[in-house]
């Protein structure tokens, strides 16, 4: 039954044609998507890929949201909720994928790649407090309490998964990764 289940997600995710438009946020949702189904037919290395293809698509989508004019007027289509979930959920599943790394050298070197992807993550969503602009105090008061929420669960999570991991590889790569 498992290998007919994993069959079928593989069939699922050849199926999942990429988008023709170059948007982001269409970009975003197929690689996701595609790495469901790869982690659904059990195939962890092209999940991990897709995973950090949707992530870079959702940083875009961010950064065209941040800045001004018709870019941000498409990017702004997506609520910012949205984004900031699903990012949460690529950036949750590279860094699982990098802690279960194979020990030796080369897990201390994807500790640190995994330490660089949530450090990029924090940075890209700390200044988003309020977008968009809320129209009174009241409203920049409740949107920054929700994001500041939500960046403490990054954190929390973040630190789940260390206390998870090989403490000894994950305290060189914090050594070595510098401060966030």
């Amino acid at each position: 039954l498992l290998e007919a289940a994993a069959a079928y997600y593989r069939d699922e995710a050849r199926r999942a044609r990429p988008p023709k438009a170059t948007a982001p946020q269409l970009a975003a949702r197929h690689h996701t998507k595609r790495a469901v189904f790869a982690e659904l037919s059990h195939e962890p290395v092209l999940a991990q890929r897709h995973w950090q293809l949707a992530a870079e698509q959702l940083r875009e989508l961010v950064r065209l949201a941040a800045g001004s004019g018709a870019e941000a007027d498409v990017a702004s289509s997506v609520p910012l909720h949205e984004v900031k979930r699903v990012a949460e959920l690529a950036v949750r599943r590279i860094c699982a994928y990098g802690m279960t790394a194979p020990q030796g050298a080369a897990a201390a070197s994807r500790h640190a790649e995994v330490f660089d992807v949530f450090r990029r993550h924090v940075r890209l969503f700390q200044p988003l407090a309020q977008q968009p602009p809320p129209v009174d105090a009241r409203g920049a008061a409740a949107a920054g309490h929700v994001h500041s929420g939500w960046m403490g669960k990054q954190h929390r999570w973040f630190a789940k998964l260390l206390e998870e991991s090989d403490a000894p590889a994950v305290a060189a790569a914090a050594a070595g990764g510098g401060s966030a």
